[in-house]
């Protein structure tokens, strides 16, 4: 049995953020580095995004065993990885406005 994610935001005036990152995500859909978007919906309330659930996070990683710290390999293909990422996501037309080092 495949697990998801299920994100859930409250109706509102505003812009709803799942239905900007649905579409966003439909149109990086089968793009390297980014996570499969399954369906968009509302129900009552609250309008709600399934998607792939991911593994861990790097902090989970580094924090899995001692010395908890990654070694030079690790960070460079991290680092490729995210930049890899970005140019699929600035290719397709979208800017990320909040890249920041933890």
């Amino acid at each position: 049995m495949q697990q998801i994610a299920i994100k859930f935001e409250k109706n509102s005036e505003e812009q709803p953020e799942i239905l900007i990152e649905s579409a966003i995500l439909k149109i990086l859909a089968n793009s390297n580095h980014i996570l499969r978007f399954f369906s968009y919906g509302s129900h009552k309330n609250y309008k709600f995004m399934a998607c792939e659930l991911l593994g861990p996070n790097l902090i989970d990683l580094v924090n899995y065993k001692k010395p908890y710290k990654f070694s030079l390999h690790s960070v460079l293909k991290f680092g490729l990885q995210a930049i890899e990422t970005l140019q699929i996501v600035h290719n397709k037309g979208f800017v990320h406005r909040n890249i920041k080092p933890v």
